[in-house]
């Protein structure tokens, strides 16, 4: 038999709590913690004030235990706490009262309350013959303050209350609350009650229980356009009726949960209408099926939930649609006509099938977010870099296939696009791809002049991200002369190299290219102008190859108006929109510094010094063929 007292009371101190890249502190004062043992009795308390700074609220903590009836220390005995909680009386109880809204500030979205917080557990058990208890928390009416875009915008709600009771009818629970907007409008409301009969025991948690629980309300979808600025002009709502029953081992989802609305999706363009979805619970799993409206066309889902997914019994949902619109901003309009599986076993997520793209319309006219390369300071670590999957592997075998309006514009050079490329997917290897794309009615501007692009082809056989080239630009003169570039290689190791039908020298088909006319029909600042050009070409190519293995976004020759303005430049792109190279020169000792900073689609703004210092405002347009 043990006896004992102990008892730890601290006047004050704080508690700090790891947050992200800062730490919190939590102030707390009048504590104490008290054990007695008594041979077989053993009784713990605790008492605290807790408050987020000396001079905030005080929010209080309150707890107990007591038991009564420990085994005796013999050889025959095994001392097992979850044994004693099982089998012997004891009873314990926790209070946490005056929780304000100072108690969550700084710690995400801004909380008014009304009032406080509280929370009442009681617990009573007597082993096998019975356990009474009671879980009451209580939430007064109040509001969520979170930022949207520069704006600020509350969510309310009404007075929250969840009470769990136990009894000799078993454990039952009920929640109710509803939601609404700044201007009172309702958005939302919720009310939950379950049942497990068989909970009467503290044994009973080993057990598995029946259960009988059903949820019922409304979210009004305009909520979405008050808490985020992804959508606008949102109508609709989002019906839940549902019951689950059988028990913890093999519970049934029963009921159904519908979707009716219409939102614009701002970041895209489109405006998905006529949206419509419906889950419904069945034996043997969630069957669902929906649907919407974009553009001309229209989307459909359906499928299957698994209540615990595998391979004999996976989570299905299938995709189709024509002319659906998934894109529609100035720069990027795309339609698709899709045709997917998607089959997951829980540990495998595998997508199959077509999606057709019967017209597309793409206007690069800045360098997007995405292309702008990690800073130099940022190190990855070990030769490899894993892409954790959250313990799903995923693979995926789907065909591209391009239809005759799909068009590419940007940076001089615009084409129509054919071809399919089917994208394979598995886990721990690179994307790959495999098929071909081509250019169709291409055009490219370069060196002053409209040069035609035939024939141009992508040719995937490996990574998606790095296909064969095979591109020639050219001109016909007025002997038909035909002069311009052709570029082979891969995407990220290109080579390109002038020519020629007849073959001339290189200084020849540069004056073709520029002037549509032999070398010697031109004045003496042609003939310079196509030399300086050959040049240039060779020296760019080189340059540009050497700028990809440093970590630049371009390196190049710049002719200048005259031979001794050439120069070397090699550039960066800081952000999507500004850019700052830097040049010295070739046949001069001139250095410059250009910074260009792209204000929007047609506005660009760009300072230059060296050896005159320059401010200008470039108006672009871009124009067809």
């Amino acid at each position: 038999r043990v006896r004992g007292n102990l008892e730890i009371a601290p006047e004050t101190g704080w508690l700090a709590i790891p947050s992200g890249e800062q730490t919190d502190s939590i102030h707390f004062e009048q504590t104490s913690i008290q054990l007695v043992i008594d041979g077989d009795s053993i009784v713990a308390g605790w008492t605290m004030a807790i408050a987020p700074a000396a001079a905030a609220p005080r929010a209080t903590l309150e707890a107990g235990f007591s038991l009564k009836g420990l085994p005796g220390n013999s050889a025959n005995t095994a001392f097992d706490p979850e044994d004693i909680l099982m089998q012997q009386p004891w009873s314990a109880f926790l209070r946490l009262a005056n929780v304000r809204s100072e108690h969550f500030r700084g710690r995400g979205p801004d909380v008014r309350l009304e009032d406080p917080v509280s929370l009442q557990i009681d617990l009573d058990s007597r082993g096998d013959l019975g356990l009474t208890g009671l879980v009451d928390l209580s939430v007064p009416a109040g509001a969520l303050e979170f930022p949207v875009g520069d704006d600020t915008t509350t969510l309310h709600w009404e007075a929250s209350h969840a009470l769990i009771t136990v009894d000799s009818s078993g454990m039952h629970g009920t929640f109710a609350s509803a939601l609404a907007l700044d201007d009172s409008t309702p958005v939302g409301r919720i009310k939950a009650d379950a049942h497990l009969p068989g909970f009467k025991t503290i044994s009973a948690v080993r057990q598995h229980q029946e259960i009988d629980l059903s949820v019922e309300g409304r979210l009004e979808l305009a909520v979405l356009d008050a808490i985020t600025r992804t959508f606008a002009g949102t109508r609709g709502h989002v019906d839940i009726d549902v019951n689950v029953t059988g028990s913890t081992e093999d519970a049934r989802l029963l009921g159904t949960i519908a979707v009716e609305g219409r939102t614009d999706v701002t970041a895209l363009g489109i405006a998905l209408e006529d949206i419509v979805a419906t889950a419904e619970g069945r034996a043997g799993g969630i069957e669902y099926s929906g649907g919407a409206r974009s553009g001309s066309g229209r989307i459909t889902i359906s499928g299957q939930a698994s209540r615990i997914p595998s391979e004999e019994s996976p989570t299905t949902l299938h995709v189709e649609g024509t002319d659906f619109a998934i894109m529609a901003t100035p720069q990027v309009q795309v339609d698709i006509s899709p045709n997917l599986d998607v089959r997951s076993t829980g540990t495998h997520l595998d997508i199959t099938g077509d999606v057709f793209i019967p017209r597309a319309t793409i206007e690069v006219l800045e360098i997007p977010e995405s292309a702008v390369h990690v800073s130099d300071d940022v190190v990855f670590v070990g030769p490899d870099v894993q892409v954790d999957t959250g313990g799903t592997a995923v693979s995926a075998r789907v065909q591209v296939r391009l239809g005759g309006e799909v068009r590419f514009r940007g940076f001089g050079f615009s084409s129509f696009l054919d071809g399919s490329l089917e994208v394979i997917e598995r886990p721990g290897i690179p994307t790959q791809g495999r098929g071909e794309l081509t250019f169709r009615e291409g055009r490219y501007r370069g060196f002053g002049q409209n040069l035609t692009v035939e024939p141009g082809r992508l040719m995937f056989g490996g990574p998606i991200d790095n296909p064969d080239v095979d591109v020639t630009a050219f001109r016909i003169a007025d002997d038909r002369t035909r002069a311009g570039f052709r570029i082979s290689g891969t995407l990220q190791d290109l080579v390109m190299e002038t020519f020629s039908e007849p073959e001339r020298t290189q200084d020849e088909t540069m004056s073709y290219i520029l002037f549509g006319r032999p070398l010697n029909q031109g004045s003496e600042s042609d003939q310079m102008r196509a030399s300086d050009a050959a040049a240039v070409v060779g020296g760019s190519m080189l340059a540009m190859q050497a700028a990809t293995r440093v970590g630049l976004d371009d390196a190049y020759i710049e002719p200048g108006t005259t031979r001794n303005d050439a120069a070397f430049f090699a550039g960066k792109y800081l952000s999507p929109r500004l850019y700052v190279a830097y040049g010295t020169g070739i046949y001069e000792s001139i250095n410059t510094l250009r910074v260009r900073y792209i204000l929007s689609r047609h506005w660009t703004l760009q300072a230059e010094t060296g050896t005159r210092e320059t401010a200008d405002i470039v108006y672009q347009i871009e124009r067809g063929d």
